[in-house]
């Protein structure tokens, strides 16, 4: 049976609820196309993880079984690949995170490498940062990467329990959020990143039933609590996730979907069903992006594939309510 979630956020120590029980507000948009299977050829890939999209939308695939990513047209066409595996600079070891600014610069999240590197808009290695430790500008299982407004690339860095935010270059900036179980603290680790227009970083953590939220100076904070219904199991493996103008995707690997709610709290609708291997249907999502034009990438973890879906979501939104205050720690 399909289940919807539930928006759950705690503001001040109080609870506001929008409560999707019964048909989403807005039918999804339609399912496109999909591409790729398993194996280790152009256009293959095995287990997949994050993307990301140009402002030309082009589509780049951390391929993480394959030790590389790879890169599409927007319908999927292979047009190159970085690859090789190995630990010197250029070289890939099991890469979860990819993003692209908007100068073409692409930068990965060299998970088994302990690393973040830069790539030329052509795929050519230009830079690296990070060994494996605890100090500022290490990491323990990099996770996942994203690109702010100003150029800023923000690091899940999932062992230490942590963000960091560098500039382009390399230079350490700042630290978001720490280990524990308090406001702001990651329990189990920072598994997805994102940052939206103004520059405030969203975050999943897995096995943990929300999504942290921090101003850009990590001051700020607020934390979505994404969840069912009682007596339903609470929703609990988020993964990847993606910023769209005031929208927000989150590939929930518990359900099986992508969870697509209003940033300014409201849910809109849901991509999946059951688990499945269908048009539309996932096995553990694990990265989304949106491109220019409000096209929506999924890949599809488990299916190796990744699937696309177009613009135009109909329908009415579900409640909301309004713009919601920041909870300051």
């Amino acid at each position: 049976m399909r289940r919807n979630p539930v928006l759950l956020l705690t503001i001040g120590g109080v609870l506001l609820v929008s409560s999707t029980a019964g048909s989403q507000s807005l039918a999804p948009p339609p399912y496109l196309s999909q591409w790729g299977v398993l194996g280790a050829g152009s256009g293959q890939f095995r287990s997949p993880d994050g993307v990301a999209v140009d402002a030309n939308g082009n589509v780049f695939v951390a391929d993480a079984g394959n030790d590389r990513v790879q890169k599409f047209s927007p319908n999927g066409v292979p047009l190159g690949q970085i690859a090789g595996t190995g630990a010197s600079g250029g070289l890939l070891s099991g890469p979860h995170g990819v993003a692209v600014d908007q100068a073409g610069f692409i930068y990965i999240a060299d998970t088994n490498n302990n690393r973040i590197q830069k790539y030329s808009p052509a795929c050519g290695f230009v830079a690296q940062w990070g060994t494996g430790g605890t100090a500022e500008g290490q990491f323990d299982g990099p996770m996942a990467v994203a690109v702010g407004p100003t150029g800023e690339i923000h690091v899940a860095d999932v062992g230490n329990r942590r963000i960091q935010v560098f500039s382009s270059s390399g230079a350490f900036l700042r630290r978001l959020g720490s280990a524990g179980s308090g406001v702001g603290q990651f329990n189990m680790g920072p598994m997805g990143v994102a940052v939206d227009a103004a520059g405030n970083v969203y975050a999943t953590e897995q096995f943990v039933d929300g999504i942290w939220e921090f101003s850009p100076d990590g001051l700020h904070v607020r934390r979505f609590n994404i969840g069912l219904p009682v007596p339903y199991e609470p929703v609990g493996d988020l993964r990847g996730l993606a910023v769209d103008g005031a929208n927000l995707y989150v590939a929930d690997q518990a359900l099986n979907t992508v969870d697509v709610f209003q940033l300014v709290g409201g849910f809109l609708y849901q991509l999946g069903a059951a688990a499945g291997s269908g048009n539309g249907q996932f096995r553990f999502p694990t990265g989304v992006a949106a491109d220019a034009v409000g096209n929506l990438y999924v890949v599809d973890g488990s299916n190796n594939r990744l699937q696309k879906f177009g613009t135009g979501a109909t329908g009415s939104r579900s409640s909301s309510w309004g713009r919601l205050k920041r909870l300051y720690r």
